[in-house]
């Protein structure tokens, strides 16, 4: 089972409590395994870092930052961490503009679960929340929790 994330740019570490509460219960609830997580703002980092930690205690879940432009070549001598990372497949054919777009999309494609910080109904993380919730993909909306 998969699970990703949508959220805005702008989120503070106040989040996190529930974040890990929400991510408990799906590991251990509904058999979610595998998460998916964009690189572009505080909630991104908040959702990368707690997954980070909680591998510790669930050793068997995987999770990947989902990346929407190819490294540089100094980016990918820096960067240890880019064993977390995956690139969708034809992600390198979009214009630059739309890549976020087209990452957020496959994204969406391959998930059983979605858990997002929306505040407003505007912005690209209520627009993924509104389609997942259409698709019938169960949604978390951490600002309601």
């Amino acid at each position: 089972m998969v699970c990703v994330f949508y959220g805005h740019r702008e989120c503070g570490e106040e989040i996190v409590p529930s974040l890990e509460t929400v991510l408990k219960a799906l590991i251990e609830e509904k058999g979610v395994d595998r998460f998916y997580v964009g690189t572009q703002g505080g909630f991104d980092d908040a959702v990368y870092r707690t997954l980070k930690t909680m591998r510790r205690h669930y050793p068997h879940i995987e999770y990947k930052r989902v990346l929407a432009y190819l490294p540089t070549a100094l980016e990918q001598g820096v960067k240890a961490e880019q064993v977390d990372t995956l690139i969708p497949a034809g992600i390198e054919t979009r214009p630059p503009r739309y890549r976020i777009l087209y990452r957020n999309e496959w994204m969406l494609r391959q998930a059983d679960y979605v858990v997002v910080y929306t505040v407003t109904s505007a912005g690209g993380a209520a627009k993924f929340a509104a389609l997942a919730r259409k698709r019938g993909i169960p949604c978390i909306n951490l600002a309601e929790n």
